[in-house]
């Protein structure tokens, strides 16, 4: 992760460019980030060029960024296209979750942002939106009134908790391997291409039976979507 007070002295985090200059005040500007392809996906090594360097608008695109009369600033630019114009000492990280702005001199008041997050109660401050968990993970991939869609992956013989929600229902819709689900006193298997629905109050369970990693969309809808929002009736992994 890259980290704002290391980004003012010209530094990266673990896999990307760095700032030759001692100083950190060489007069360039620094862009990294992974390499993307025309979808803006992330491919390859993370990547650093100096905006005084010649730099097409299709190469720049690939990297994620683009940089035109910028001085003694970074770009770290993750997931999307980030252009920066005309600007002097500034830090610019996007990731998945957020962007952040902020004057390389004053890159130690983002403590204050990281308060501001908390007394509004908004998730940022506590959840990424991609979510590890001892079964895989999740990625909240778009969400409005009343829906959220996530992407969830399933490890190899893992499984979630038999669980409950008060509040939402879900359709689950298989994309990559093998499903064993639990609704009610059903359990059934899926496999790719096919979908299920998961109703309001029904206790239920996602499960990889296969050897390769499982993948599901899921989408949630209901008066309610917040993570607290689950009732565990037995979990393998000792949560309540």
């Amino acid at each position: 992760a890259l980290r704002p007070d290391r980004a003012a002295r010209g530094e990266a985090g673990a896999g990307g460019g760095v700032c030759r200059d001692p100083s950190g005040l060489c007069g360039a500007a620094l862009l990294l980030g992974p390499s993307l392809d025309r979808r803006g996906r992330a491919r390859g090594r993370p990547a650093g060029r100096r905006s005084d360097e010649p730099m097409c608008q299709g190469r720049g695109a690939r990297m994620g960024g683009l940089l035109s009369d910028t001085r003694n600033s970074l770009v770290h630019a993750s997931h999307r296209l980030v252009s920066v114009v005309g600007v002097d000492n500034l830090v610019v990280v996007e990731t998945a979750d957020a962007v952040l702005v902020v004057d390389r001199s004053k890159s130690q008041q983002v403590k204050q942002v990281v308060v501001a997050l908390q007394q509004s109660q908004r998730e940022e401050h506590c959840l990424h939106r991609k979510v590890h968990r001892p079964w895989g993970w999740y990625d909240s991939i778009d969400e409005g009134e009343r829906f959220k869609v996530k992407r969830i992956q399933v490890k190899p013989k893992a499984s979630l908790s038999l669980q409950m929600h008060h509040h939402r229902a879900e359709h689950w819709i298989v994309v990559q391997g093998t499903a064993e689900v639990t609704c009610g006193e059903k359990k059934f298997l899926l496999h790719e291409n096919q979908s299920t629905y998961i109703p309001q109050g029904e206790q239920h369970r996602l499960a990889n039976p296969g050897t390769i990693p499982l993948e599901i969309i899921e989408v949630q809808s209901g008066g309610y979507l917040g993570e607290d929002d689950i009732v565990r009736y037995g979990d393998v992994y000792g949560r309540q």
